[in-house]
C-alpha cells in the first residue's frame, strides 16, 4: 500500500502553524506582554461563556449593537452596570470570561452605550 505524502505534509504544516496562528491571535487580544503570561501561566483559571471563540471577539467593532455582538459570541457570563456615583462613558458591560478562582484568566469584555459598543476589552489579569 502506498502512503500519500501530500497528506502528511498538510498535517505537519497545520501542527506548526496552529501554536504560530494562537499566538499571533493572544498578541492581538492582550498585547505581547499580556500573550507572555497567558502562555507562560498557560491560560490561568479563566472560564468562558459556552459559545465565546476569541476569532469572533476580534471581529467586535465599535458601533455593533448589543443584539449583534449576542448573536456572535453568544450570552454573556455576566452583565453589569456602572458603579453608583460614577460617570462612565457606557451603560452597560458584558464579560465573556471571568476566574474560577480569583487568580491570573483571560479578560474578555465588551462596554455599550445605549446599547452599541464603545469599546472592548481584552488582556490577561495577573493576580
Amino acid at each position: 500500500m502506498r502512503r500519500n505524502p501530500a497528506g502528511l505534509i498538510v498535517l505537519v504544516v497545520v501542527v506548526l502553524a496552529w501554536p504560530v496562528f494562537r499566538l499571533q491571535q493572544l498578541v492581538r487580544l492582550e498585547g505581547v506582554g499580556g500573550a507572555a503570561a497567558h502562555m507562560l501561566l498557560r491560560g490561568g483559571d479563566t472560564v468562558f461563556a459556552s459559545r465565546f471563540r476569541d476569532g469572533a471577539f476580534l471581529g467586535v467593532t465599535l458601533g455593533m449593537s448589543a443584539d449583534q455582538v449576542l448573536a456572535v459570541l453568544g450570552e454573556p457570563l455576566e452583565r453589569y452596570r456602572p458603579e453608583a456615583g460614577v460617570q462612565p462613558s457606557w451603560d452597560e458591560g458584558m464579560r465573556w470570561s471571568r476566574s474560577a478562582s480569583d487568580s491570573h484568566y483571560a479578560i474578555r469584555a465588551v462596554t455599550f452605550s445605549d446599547g452599541v459598543v464603545v469599546d472592548r476589552h481584552s488582556g490577561f489579569y495577573v493576580d
